[in-house]
């Protein structure tokens, strides 16, 4: 036990190193800064989304929060999925891929939005998860949004100095008077 313990702490300093890889990554293959830091927002977007969801499943999951029949009461008893087989069947009676996909749809749509309520909270600590997921999701969609504004405008400036330079060639190739072949 202690020695897992000690391999999943190893683990997660190694993350610490992530962005020093993100770097030589860039300099070996020479991406577009603006859209490196798009890829690395939307990276770091999604590894939020997937440690939410994971937390509100595994809230859902406890069997601290039954009612009178001895009968779990959670969000993963409360939602109902449609199957291929073409009939409903309770989230917690799912596959695991299938429950994963449900709570990371959750986590987008309270992230992005304030949910869309198909899939909601029904104990107290589901919804402590959802407020603090709310809470994330309110602060990560304006870093996002800021940033994507500044990326653009960093390109925008970018592609008006080159505008701005190949004007000044042609004018200068004008003064000169150039012939057409030379200008192209």
């Amino acid at each position: 036990p202690r020695l897992a313990k000690f391999a999943r702490i190893v683990r997660v300093m190694k993350l610490g190193r992530l962005g020093r890889y993100c770097h030589k990554l860039r300099e070996i293959v020479r991406l577009n800064p603006g859209i490196f830091r798009l890829v690395q927002l939307l990276f770091m977007f999604f590894t939020t989304v997937h440690i939410l969801a994971c937390v509100f499943y595994f809230v859902g999951s406890l069997d601290r929060f039954v009612d009178s029949n001895g009968d779990r009461q959670t969000w993963t008893t409360q939602t109902s999925v449609t199957v291929s087989t073409g009939g409903e069947i309770p989230l917690r009676d799912a596959t695991t891929d299938v429950k994963y996909l449900v709570s990371f749809y959750w986590a987008v749509a309270t992230i992005v939005t304030v949910g869309y309520g198909d899939v909601h909270a029904t104990t107290s600590w589901e919804y402590f998860v959802s407020i603090v997921a709310m809470t994330i999701g309110a602060g990560i969609f304006s870093f996002f949004v800021g940033n994507m504004s500044s990326i653009f405008n960093r390109m925008d400036v970018r592609s008006a100095q080159y505008r701005e330079e190949l004007d000044q060639i042609t004018d200068m190739m004008h003064g000169y008077h150039m012939t057409k072949q030379i200008q192209e």
